[in-house]
């Protein structure tokens, strides 16, 4: 565990923490179990395992995707692995990615997950990316994008990237209908028969998500 870790809804469970003893115990292909896992790396996948209730696999199409190191279990073949890695060629990498390099296919995790990196905790190594985790991390925003990423089955890009379209269509949409309401009412107020109050609200509703989105954009690495 880092000093980064928070504790997510979800929690350590008895559940997960029954499925990964049983899973650690009785499946000799795993190196890392990861508690908590960064899942906005770009071309990660998680995969369900349907022998194993509560364990996912993790994949990333880029080794240099890292996955963090805010909570996990390695066995002793990875320990064993890692060691003989930096015997062979001394640090020449940060330890995630040392992990990715060496384990691409073995790499597994809960679901949900009991652990993540903590929102409130500002980063040493790359500070830039401190205001966009203030988001990205908070607990309600893991656990959502957590189960779309899962049940989905598809990449963090398509998941982003279908979470952004939802959010611009639903802007368009209730901006279009705010937009047309405003113009009939101001060209015949009495004979105006929407309703003003639900106009209004969808007039906020594309407002939130345009913003919303200027917002993260605003935020993301440059």
């Amino acid at each position: 565990l880092e000093d980064n870790v928070e504790v997510t809804h979800a929690g350590p469970s008895p559940e997960t923490l029954r499925a990964v003893e049983a899973f650690a115990t009785t499946d000799p292909s795993w190196t890392i179990i990861a508690l908590a896992y960064i899942m906005y790396v770009p071309g990660l996948t998680v995969k369900k395992l349907p022998a194993a209730p509560r364990i996912v696999q993790l994949r990333v199409d880029n080794v240099q995707s890292s996955l963090g190191t805010t909570a996990y279990l390695v066995s002793p073949r990875g320990v064993g692995a890692l060691l003989k890695a930096h015997r062979r060629n001394g640090f020449q990498m940060p330890i995630p990615d040392l992990m990715a390099t060496l384990f691409p296919d073995s790499r597994y995790g809960t679901f949900p997950m009991p652990f993540h990196r903590s929102a409130s905790v500002r980063s040493i190594v790359n500070p830039q990316l401190d205001d966009l985790r203030q988001v990205m991390f908070k607990p309600t925003f893991v656990a959502t994008f957590e189960t779309l990423l899962v049940g989905s089955g598809q990449s963090t890009a398509t998941v982003l990237a279908g979470i952004i379209g939802s959010l611009v269509t639903v802007a368009i949409l209730a901006g279009y209908q705010a937009a047309t309401a405003a113009l009939s009412y101001a060209a015949d107020p009495l004979g105006y028969e929407g309703n003003l109050l639900i106009d209004s609200l969808l007039g906020a509703v594309a407002a939130a998500g345009i913003a919303f989105i200027a917002f993260g954009a605003s935020l993301a690495p440059k």
